[in-house]
């Protein structure tokens, strides 16, 4: 798996940025970032659903129950929702377990345990209806104490967790109450208004009686004989649940949600990549979460289905904003314009990638196209630098200009961490399209720790890297390395700041969709980074598994209760 640049980043601090904004934007805190599989696929137009292969298209029969469909599933260390630390864990585990909200199609948050809500005082009180009658596995209803359990105990702080990181510290949130006139309604109190309520009301709820407290569950996270009891239409086997060799959920036949069509789903455990790809090859399991770049490779002599989503991987080029020649947006704007985005995906990704205007997802439903992909046009971009003053070309094609001091070179250096191969091959064709227009490009590999460092010490002139990012970016807060970091890339910009203020306060979603296209417009144009691409994901299915929808999150299994098995 890439190195990210999040892999370095822990939040010790959430405070307004208001010298550097541009950290705010583009270093927002990762979604789980944990992966079993690396995903990539072809570039899709996410606007509209649709397959991959013409195999897809063929007519499918009417659901059928009964059946049993093998998925694998990572080594587990814990069984707790809470605490999954990798893509495979976090998705098995996802169907058992469920929360007040789900991200839907178009990445917009959309009701499950959540019956009806209403935003009162401003944007300062939610008032969250629950969804009546519906059980755990255990027998036990869900009721209000249980989704404020859960609030509290992420809220705590105590719980080292990928649900917790918008909800501990949150300088605007107050806490969630008990509607005492209704056991099955909440009030989450905030000191502000915030746009991402509901997207932070994604973490999976658990029963009070079971989990207990926050403490309990941190004494109990590696315990494996802890079988997981949640809400989900699958729930686990206790007669067959051996976290070492398999692990089967059956099917809740009280499940809230209606008809569940499969019978049971078995986990076979794997300890690493490579054995879940044989296993696929060999046709010991149903489906597999794939590098889609080499998806063929496993396919061949076997008829599969093929689906793709949209990750949340975004790479982009950095700048450092001192850099007395990076500072200067005609030629930001001339690098932007020269740089062919297809050309990298086609050659580095296999095509396997999505070109973006900033980082938000184009899968997302506050992404906006239109504003500024550049289409390789070598002629703007060095009309660009001759409106810069780079109006000399040496004998080796390297542009240059007059200044005070003598005769200045137009070059600088990219760094990008040695052990992404990908990167490093994306790094290469960068560095021959900017010598068309006559950049001069000096690659700069570092080892992890290495590379770290130089950003750490702002000691680099532009990166090329990435990282994981929300499904609804909060553009007020930076992430620093350590207590009293500064922010990796300084970028002042009062109407960038302006924009983003007023985002982190509005919660109607048609009003907040408009600001966050007019921070796309301002990205796009102004560059503080290069926004270039969003890795897609591939997922392969067996040709008896129907009733799949295609993903559009990288959480494969949303919409397995449709799923059923062609005899």
């Amino acid at each position: 798996m890439e190195r990210n640049l999040l892999d370095i980043y822990e939040i010790k601090k959430r405070k307004f940025a208001i010298a550097y904004y541009f950290v705010a934007l583009f270093l927002s805190v990762a979604i789980l970032a944990g992966c079993f599989y690396d995903y990539i696929s072809e570039p899709v137009d996410y606007a509209a659903a649709r397959t991959d292969d013409p195999i897809d298209l063929i007519e499918e029969s009417p659901p059928q129950m009964g059946g049993e469909i093998r998925v694998p599933v990572p080594l587990p260390d814990t069984f707790n929702p809470l605490f999954a630390g990798t893509k495979g864990l976090s998705d098995f585990l996802g169907i058992i377990f469920e929360g007040l909200f789900e991200f839907g199609e178009d990445l917009k948050p959309v009701p499950v345990l959540a019956d009806s809500w209403e935003v009162k005082e401003q944007g300062r009180v939610w008032h969250i209806k629950l969804r009546e009658g519906v059980n755990f596995h255990d027998g036990q209803e869900m009721m209000a104490e249980d989704v404020i359990f859960t609030f509290k105990a992420l809220q705590s702080g105590l719980l080292d967790s990928s649900y917790a990181r918008g909800l501990v510290g949150h300088p605007d949130i107050e806490t969630m109450v008990a509607d005492e006139n209704d056991p099955y309604a909440v009030y989450v109190h905030l000191f502000e208004p915030i746009h991402n309520m509901k997207e932070l009301l994604t973490f999976p709820i658990l029963p009070r009686h079971v989990y207990q407290t926050d403490v309990f569950m941190l004494e109990n996270i590696n315990n494996l004989s802890f079988l997981p009891v949640g809400t989900g239409p699958f729930k686990a086997d206790i007669t067959e649940f051996d976290p070492l060799l398999r692990l089967r959920l059956v099917r809740n036949e009280d499940w809230w949600g209606g008809d569940v069509f499969l019978d049971s789903i078995l986990g076979l455990i794997y300890e690493d990549e490579t054995l879940v790809r044989d296993a696929f090859s060999r046709g010991d399991i149903d489906i597999f979460d794939s590098l889609e770049m080499f998806a063929n490779v496993y396919t061949i002599g076997r008829e599969v289905q093929r689906h793709s989503y949209l990750t949340s991987d975004f790479e982009f080029i950095g700048f450092n904003h001192e850099h007395p020649i990076l500072s200067d947006l005609l030629v930001r704007r001339a690098i932007a314009n020269v740089l062919d985005r297809q050309q990298i995906i086609t050659v580095v990704y296999n095509g396997n990638a999505q070109d973006t205007e900033a980082p938000i997802s184009p899968a997302s439903w506050i992404y906006r196209s239109g504003h500024g992909i550049f289409d390789a046009d070598i002629d703007k971009a060095s009309a660009l630098l001759v409106q810069a003053g780079w109006t000399g070309i040496d004998e080796n094609g390297i542009r240059f200009k007059a200044t005070e001091t003598g005769t200045k070179q137009l070059k600088f250096r990219l760094l990008t961490n040695l052990e992404s191969g990908l990167r490093r091959h994306a790094q290469e064709m960068i560095v021959r399209q900017l010598q068309d227009v006559g950049i001069s490009v000096e690659v700069q590999t570092l080892p992890w720790n290495e590379f770290t460092e130089a950003l750490n010490t702002k000691d680099f002139d532009a990166i090329l890297t990435g990282y994981s990012i929300d499904n609804l970016p909060d553009l007020r807060f930076s992430i620093y390395l350590g207590n009293d970091a500064e922010p990796l890339v300084l970028y002042e910009s009062e109407e960038l700041n302006a924009l983003m203020s007023e985002a982190a306060r509005i919660y109607d979603q048609e009003k907040l969709k408009e600001i966050y296209y007019e921070v796309q417009e301002y990205v796009s144009v102004q560059l503080p980074v290069i926004s270039l691409y969003f890795k897609t994901g591939s997922v392969l299915f067996d040709m008896r598994v129907k009733g799949i929808e295609i993903p559009v999150t990288s959480d494969i299994f949303q919409s397995i209760e449709k799923w059923y098995i062609l005899s």
